[in-house]
């Protein structure tokens, strides 16, 4: 005689039993030992639960729970069914989207995020591991980057740890491919560039020997080698307002004094008054002079009219010039500076202080045997 089928609920199942099952909806109990007029094998269906008829002795019957049986009208939909020991099979809760099935030791697995009680790092980063259960590193802190490690995992480091790039070497892009360093450089040397070349550490050189250069840790220093002609420099100086109509009180330093036994060579300058605008400077016969130290010292340049030039509405240009012998005692041109000075009284006007004069000095910078 074959199996029956047993179409209860929304699906359909097959109850490896015989004979046919009792109806949990009839008689509507659990079977006792008092059901003793049933054949062995005979199932019985209540609440969900399976029972089996498996002996009868002395008017009693002896039924037991058939957990190997599934009944449909008990089940949640799309739950999953897990074992429970000598009890009938269970289902757990629905995962809800995204959720996976995970373990727990000794009790029912559950729905759960993707990593829920995995036991991983926290904010570690998840790494594969073969055959293995996955693995996560520890967390990184600020500003750590992932670095990777032939045959092991990787783990947080410092830019640049294990990067195999040189000690001391600066840090290159390569475009697409990985970044690469420079050879160390010396004491002195700079990065100089190349076209469509990497740059490299190299030293500063002078051709024709009209430059000393000395080299040393993170220090640079050029200067004219000796012997060789002053090099042409030039410094320029913008006065307030209020600075030109105090010249002839106190003059503007326009060149810095050089070392010891070195004196400026005046060689001229070029003077800009730059109108603010508002009112004019105003002069009765003050016109300006290039000198050694201070009000006091020996004139540098041929006197320089201020008459059509400083008290002018517009931006006005003049020029000076080295005048001929300034002869003057070393004690008043060695490591002594030059200066701006009004070699009269000092100028008025310009009430709105907006008016400027930028002087550019060119000299060079000597010493004599």
């Amino acid at each position: 005689m074959s199996n029956p089928i047993d179409t209860i609920g929304k699906t359909q199942a097959t109850l490896s039993v015989f004979p046919a099952p009792i109806d949990s909806k009839n008689p509507g109990r659990a079977p006792s030992s008092s059901d003793i007029n049933y054949p062995i094998g005979q199932s019985w269906v209540f609440n969900g639960v399976a029972y089996m008829l498996v002996a009868k002795s002395a008017g009693a019957a002896t039924w037991v729970i058939d957990s190997s049986a599934i009944i449909p009208d008990s089940l949640t939909d799309h739950a999953v069914l897990v074992g429970n020991g000598t009890g009938p099979i269970e289902a757990i809760a629905v995962g809800a989207t995204g959720e996976v099935l995970i373990g727990a030791t000794a009790a029912d697995p559950a729905f759960g995020a993707l990593g829920v009680n995995s036991g991983l790092a926290v904010n570690g980063v998840v790494i594969a591991e073969a055959n293995a259960a996955f693995e996560a590193t520890a967390a990184g802190t600020d500003g750590q980057l992932l670095t990777g490690n032939t045959l092991a995992n990787p783990s947080f480091q410092a830019l640049g740890v294990n990067s195999g790039l040189t000690d001391h070497g600066v840090v290159l892009g390569q475009g697409a491919a990985a970044l690469v360093a420079t050879a160390v450089a010396s004491d002195g040397q700079l990065l100089i560039g190349a076209t469509g070349a990497d740059p490299a550490p190299a030293s500063l050189t002078s051709t024709d020997g009209t430059i000393a250069i000395t080299q040393g840790p993170n220090t640079l220093d050029i200067s004219a080698s000796t012997g060789v002609t002053a090099p042409l420099q030039y410094r320029e100086v913008t006065l307030t307002a209020t600075e030109v109509k105090a010249l002839a009180t106190t003059p503007i330093t326009l060149v810095s004094a050089p070392a010891a036994g070195a004196t400026i060579q005046f060689l001229g300058a070029a003077l800009k008054l730059n109108y603010g605008g508002s009112n004019v400077f105003t002069e009765a016969g003050d016109n300006l002079g290039i000198k050694y130290t201070d009000a006091s010292g020996v004139q540098v340049c041929g006197t320089i009219e201020s008459g059509g030039f400083i008290d002018q509405a517009a931006n006005t240009y003049t020029n000076a010039i080295p005048i001929a012998d300034a002869i003057v005692a070393a004690t008043g041109a060695e490591a002594q500076p030059l200066v701006l000075d009004n070699l009269g009284s000092n100028f008025a006007g310009n009430a709105a202080d907006d008016n400027t004069l930028t002087v550019r000095v060119y000299y060079t910078v000597q010493t004599l045997a």
